[in-house]
């Protein structure tokens, strides 16, 4: 009884050793990343750059400052322009080295919007916009790679001067482009 114990307990210290002769070489990847998105919600179209830091093979988080592509009029001169923050993460089940790099996205965004009337400032409208989702990367070369996901989440809208608050189901579009770069094993 104590060899079979003894043998167990070598067959698996190899399968789990990191230099384990049985264990394939890590590759070369990258630890950070440049993206541009292009969003489509409920809530804008936005432009938002973003810097991602990938901490293991199959994870990836991201962070973003942008702005709403679209200025938005409403009559009497009413007219609404934000920025966005936004946050990710990202995790790809077979990993991110392959030719088509598929993967599950979490994305948090806060829109804030500011409205004028005929030039001056009167309110401002918040937007948090949470998403699941699921996209792909395409490489193209060893840095370059273009990125795309659906998802689909809860959109919460307030307004700080009236105090209203609205939920809804929100849909989200991206398309991206991205630059990889400080190689690790």
């Amino acid at each position: 009884m104590k060899k079979i114990i003894h043998l167990l307990l070598i067959f698996f210290s190899i399968f789990l050793s990191k230099n384990s002769c049985c264990q394939k070489e890590e590759k070369l990847v990258y630890k950070y990343g440049l993206e541009l998105n292009n969003s489509l919600s409920a809530s804008a179209i936005s432009v938002t750059p973003t810097f991602s830091y990938r901490r293991w093979n199959n994870h990836l988080i991201d962070v973003g400052l942008g702005t709403s592509v679209l200025e938005e009029f409403v009559g009497d001169g009413k007219s609404f322009s934000g920025i966005v923050l936004t946050a990710g993460y990202k995790f790809y089940p077979v990993g991110k080295e392959q030719k088509l790099n598929f993967y599950f996205h979490y994305s948090l965004k806060h829109f804030i919007y500011f409205s004028r009337y005929n030039g001056s400032s009167s309110n401002t409208r918040n937007y948090n916009e949470n998403f699941l989702g699921y996209g792909f990367d395409v490489p193209i070369g060893k840095r370059f790679y273009f990125n795309h996901d659906l998802g689909v989440g809860v959109l919460t809208e307030w307004e700080i001067k009236s105090n209203n608050t609205n939920l809804s189901i929100d849909g989200n579009f991206r398309l991206g482009f991205g630059y990889k770069f400080g190689q690790k094993k």
